[in-house]
């Protein structure tokens, strides 16, 4: 009888522990509707059109604006052409004064911001207001941003130190009307840039100009443009994610995700099942790629569903991968994935529901967070059906 205390005291923890898990991931999913209100400059928008990806129509979220910074932090978006911060921590909503634009981008500390405006210019905003970036450049109004917000890349590439300094890097001009080149992400502190250009799988193009990283604005690394199609690079920029790029002589759909890094070069990861696939987010160290289908969004059944790629646990279903971790989306779908925080516990989605006739009846962006006491559940015994490291 001397163990019963100790295995009492064990058992009271797990159950504590337990609880406290459940608790938080009754909280752990957040939804754009409840929290973001409407904008007080404008009555007209309603916080009730929220539930809708980007359809032209004043009021919904433009689901080319959502975004969340590195640290989890805050989540951020447009309401119409009205952009907001949320500040997840303190569950409040600051759009920003006097501009109007989709964000693209963000600092850690939300303090300077970047988007772009109805009429196709780059907007800074930071705390003093809003600059537009001059020269101007054309194209979708791509933008990334570093950690601390000193650093920031916009169609072109065109690397800025601040509003008012740019730097052409390696002679392409900053404003080039048709298909500028897109950047797809910047390193943290700034120094690095994986940019593409729209035509990269042209064969008539230069192909050592399709795709690469540039660093500190000298064009360092070339991707293999019949290969490899880059997406997501890591926030320290050692390793980008991409995909296979589709033999036309083929019939083969199957793609591969692929990794690149400076010491192995592009490596095959996992092959994905049949269809069309895209990259959205890589977690800080690589471990975590969140992979999105291509899909028609009228009529979808939910067949195809978001993957997550884990180094331990291989490919995964999104929903199921946050459910090993108490996260319950119960009828949920995730139809897609567009951002996921540094650490690889914070994640923005969408989700929709399916009526008796399989067809889409409601959907919703939310923001879903990994409840940290899992962490605590690995060490207690493994209640959590898949366990890994902590990012």
């Amino acid at each position: 009888m001397s163990d019963s205390p100790p295995r009492a005291m064990f058992a009271a923890v797990v159950l504590c522990a337990w609880i406290a898990v459940t608790a938080q991931a009754n909280v752990s999913i957040r939804y754009f509707d409840e929290f973001v209100p409407p904008d007080p400059s404008d009555p007209s928008l309603s916080s009730g059109m929220l539930v809708w990806p980007y359809n032209g129509n004043i009021g919904s979220v433009h689901d080319s604006s959502l975004g969340l910074t590195r640290n989890g932090r805050y989540a951020y978006g447009s309401v119409g052409w009205d952009p907001f911060i949320w500040d997840l921590a303190t569950n409040t909503v600051e759009y920003l004064p006097s501009v109007d634009g989709l964000l693209q981008a963000v600092s850690d500390d939300a303090r300077v911001s970047l988007f772009k405006r109805w009429d196709a210019g780059s907007i800074y905003y930071d705390p003093s207001g809003a600059t537009a970036l001059s020269p101007p450049v054309n194209g979708e109004g791509y933008a990334v941003i570093s950690a601390d917000g000193s650093r920031f890349a916009t169609d072109g590439v065109t690397v800025w130190d601040g509003p008012e300094s740019y730097t052409v890097i390696n002679g392409q001009p900053p404003y080039t009307y048709f298909e500028p080149w897109e950047p797809l992400s910047m390193s943290a502190d700034g120094t690095r840039v994986l940019a593409r250009h729209p035509r990269y799988r042209d064969p008539g193009l230069d192909q050592d100009w399709t795709a690469g990283i540039w660093v500190n604005g000298q064009y360092w690394q070339t991707f293999p443009s019949d290969e490899f199609w880059p997406e997501v690079m890591t926030s320290d920029g050692s390793a980008v994610f991409g995909l296979s790029v589709p033999n036309p002589s083929s019939s083969a759909t199957i793609r591969q995700l692929k990794r690149w890094t400076e010491d192995q070069g592009v490596v095959d990861v996992i092959p994905l099942s049949d269809g069309s696939w895209e990259l959205t987010c890589v977690s800080a160290d690589g471990s975590l790629v969140g992979i999105t289908p291509l899909i028609d969004y009228y009529g979808y059944d939910g067949e195809t569903t978001v993957q997550i790629w884990d180094e331990t646990l291989g490919l995964m279903n999104l929903k199921t991968y946050l459910a090993s971790f108490g996260v319950d989306l119960g009828d949920w779908k995730i139809r897609r994935l567009y951002a996921m925080s540094d650490d690889g516990l914070t994640f923005i989605v969408e989700i929709f529901e399916l009526d008796d006739m399989n067809m889409v009846s409601s959907e919703r962006m939310a923001v879903v967070t990994i409840p940290e006491p899992a962490g605590v559940l690995m060490l207690l015994g493994g209640l959590v059906p898949f366990a890994r490291r902590r990012r």
